[in-house]
């Protein structure tokens, strides 16, 4: 990640009360990625490859079910 993206990840409330050389250790190898809509990033019963943080936007979480979506 770049310095300017780790400076902004900072001002999140999740990283607020963690200590900067954490934050750096933490972000560094890490990148910034933009979804389009719509996209679906993991389903149930996959194991995750990476920890999604949401800085901007929205996540929908739902469940299908028979001919019904929760």
């Amino acid at each position: 990640m770049r310095p300017d993206e780790i400076k902004e990840m900072r001002r999140l409330p999740l990283f607020a009360e963690v200590a900067h050389s954490h934050v750096e250790a933490m972000l560094k190898p890490a990148f910034l990625q933009r979804f389009p809509a719509h996209v679906e990033l993991i389903h149930e019963g996959e194991s995750p490859d990476f920890l999604h943080v949401v800085v901007d936007g929205q996540v929908e979480v739902f469940s299908p079910y028979r001919d019904r979506e929760t």
